[in-house]
């Protein structure tokens, strides 16, 4: 299993003059060529704009950003969960405020648009130091990047989703300066990954998943290198259907291509609890007389997963911690 960081990741902040006094414990011998590639794309001195800005490379760019800035708009709830984890979240002025998921403390904050569409003149308005924002937004960074410091933070390929969310957290430690903190958490992070997988080894072949997202009485499922895909390819459990296309939504699949490949464990998603203010369906939707003939109805083993932090907040540290948590309680509770 590859680590997430290492000591020599933590050697390479330090000789990059971080000036706090940190107690190390050894995470790993070497840091993964991946996180090799992420620090060291952000963490390079030369690239300071004098002393008060450095350089962040992200999906849509290079973009100088002030170092410390103290009026933050975010864009990604992600990002926003983040923050809070890194003790930054009092710099967030606002964003998108309509989908802020319970990791984050619903304080006073100015609702500065949609994930989609950040209000142009509301930024003008308020005078962020520096705008946050991932995908769903990324169609307008030239023009908000033209009105405020703009770096995009999103995931943009899910097959490397631990390469982004590495080089985020990271990339936002630095900018704040807290870059062992965002340390610690990594290292927590790996640790349960490394405990997941060891469980998902124990599965074997015949005890696969299978990831659906329902959404107004549709299931759409989702495999290796998807959306959800990190449930099998960083956390090892196998998976019924290597085939499925790669689609943001899923492919469109019935009760009977559920039945017919019999997952072990059923990982279910809704995506109307999440645009609909929580009203999530009745479990009776999906544990439908069909379902019921699987082996994971049969065995306990349909998992419900945290809507928000699945659908609207991925790449968040905290979020992160608990999306492997929900996935490592979930295989070894089958292997009971």
């Amino acid at each position: 299993m590859k680590k997430i960081l290492s000591i020599g990741a933590l050697a390479f902040l330090v000789a990059c003059g971080a000036g706090e006094t940190y107690e190390t414990t050894p995470v790993a011998q070497n840091p993964t060529p991946e996180v090799e590639q992420a620090i060291e794309e952000l963490i390079d001195p030369t690239q300071a704009l004098e002393e008060t800005h450095i350089l962040i490379t992200h999906i849509s760019g290079e973009t100088y950003v002030p170092l410390n800035p103290t009026r933050v708009a975010v864009f990604d709830m992600g990002i926003w969960d983040t923050m809070y984890a890194l003790g930054l979240g009092d710099y967030i002025i606002g964003g998108a405020t309509n989908f802020l998921t319970e990791l984050v403390d619903h304080f006073e904050v100015i609702n500065l648009g949609t994930l989609h569409e950040p209000n142009l003149e509301l930024l003008i308005e308020y005078e962020p130091e520096l705008v946050i924002i991932s995908g769903r937004a990324r169609p307008m960074f030239e023009e908000l990047n033209s009105l405020v410091p703009t770096i995009d933070l999103g995931i943009s390929n899910h097959a490397e989703f631990i390469y982004y969310f590495t080089r985020n957290t990271m990339a936002i430690a630095q900018i704040f300066g807290v870059e062992y903190r965002a340390i610690e958490l990594l290292a927590e992070i790996d640790a349960l990954i490394k405990e997941t997988n060891e469980l998902s080894a124990q599965l074997g072949e015949d005890k696969q998943a299978l990831i659906v997202l329902y959404n107004e009485g549709q299931l759409r499922a989702h495999g290796p290198n998807s959306r959800f895909g990190i449930i099998h390819d960083l956390l090892g459990v196998p998976y019924v259907d290597g085939e499925l296309e790669i689609v943001n939504h899923g492919t469109l699949v019935s009760n009977e291509y559920v039945v017919a490949y019999d997952p072990f464990i059923l990982f279910v998603l809704d995506r109307g609890a999440v645009i609909t203010d929580g009203q999530a369906f009745n479990r009776e939707d999906i544990e439908n007389e069909l379902i019921r003939l699987t082996r994971a109805y049969q065995n306990g083993n349909i998992v419900y997963l945290n809507n928000a932090i699945w659908y609207i907040a991925p790449g968040g540290l905290q979020g992160v911690k608990l999306q492997i948590e929900e996935v490592r309680d979930a295989v070894l509770n089958s292997l009971d």
